[in-house]
């Protein structure tokens, strides 16, 4: 018992006498004490798989207009509606302050409008209870540009299906 009391701690001779020095277990305590594994860090606010879960949802057709501004929907057809609303379900779920591009092409891969789509702040709960986030929403189409930031909160449309769509910040 006395051996098994000794093992568990240091030998006199590796003793350090700095009080900056760090005292390590002898052999027992380097097998009972064993250090937890490294943890990952990150830096910078919730973003990707905190935000949209194992992974962004297909965005139904019938929720795409509840992701765009409202001033900016008379500017653009349904198909320039949609690759807004992918643009801002993507930015929605990046860091602060990250842009992303969109373009809608015609039939004859025209280019009819394109522009961007940047989350302006920080995650925040809105006071109902839903994460949200300020999206910055941009077009620009026949040389007009028009801009609208909305809160786009975090919304199961169904088991599983989580869209990003304009809600209540309040």
């Amino acid at each position: 018992m006395t051996a098994f009391a000794l093992g568990a701690c240091e030998s006199a001779d590796n003793i350090k006498t700095s009080a900056d020095s760090f005292y390590h277990p002898g052999l027992i305590g380097r097998v009972l004490d064993v250090p937890p594994p490294a943890v990952p860090v990150s830096s910078g606010e919730p973003a990707g798989a905190l935000l949209a879960g194992p992974g962004l949802s297909e965005l139904p057709d019938a929720s795409v207009d509840s992701v765009v501004a409202p001033g900016l929907k008379a500017w653009l057809t349904f198909a320039e509606r949609k690759d807004l609303a992918l643009a801002s379900e993507e930015a929605a779920i990046g860091k602060t302050g990250r842009t992303v591009d969109w373009q809608s092409h015609d039939g004859s891969h025209a280019l009819t409008a394109g522009g961007t789509a940047t989350a302006v702040d920080d995650v925040y709960r809105s006071l109902r209870g839903d994460v949200c986030r300020d999206v910055r929403q941009n077009i620009t189409k026949m040389g007009d540009s028009h801009f609208a930031t909305v809160p786009l909160c975090r919304t199961e449309i169904s088991a599983g299906v989580v869209v990003w769509a304009i809600g209540a910040a309040n």
